[in-house]
């Protein structure tokens, strides 16, 4: 997985700068993005056992900031790199 704790960090200023949003949700929203997307993309054939859990992951990610701009391009990182 090519996710390093600086492109973590580098991910959560952005969202912490970009939708003006606290440390820690944003520590939280890039943590949730990482697994959600290790899920999807490393253990797909076990889907049945975590898809559960990543359709709340999405559902709080949506809730939590889905009414702000940008996010989503942070989502979109997050998955490039641990498909790397």
């Amino acid at each position: 997985m090519g996710v390093g704790v600086s492109d973590l960090g580098t991910m959560s200023w952005q969202l912490t700068n970009d939708l003006n949003i606290g440390k820690d949700m944003a520590n939280s929203a890039v943590a949730t993005m990482v697994v959600v997307a290790y899920f999807e993309m490393r253990m797909a054939s076990e889907k049945e056992v975590w898809e559960l859990v990543a359709e709340k992951a999405n559902r709080w990610l949506n809730a939590s900031l889905g009414a702000r701009e940008g996010w989503k391009v942070v989502y979109e990182k997050v998955k490039k790199m641990v498909a790397e």
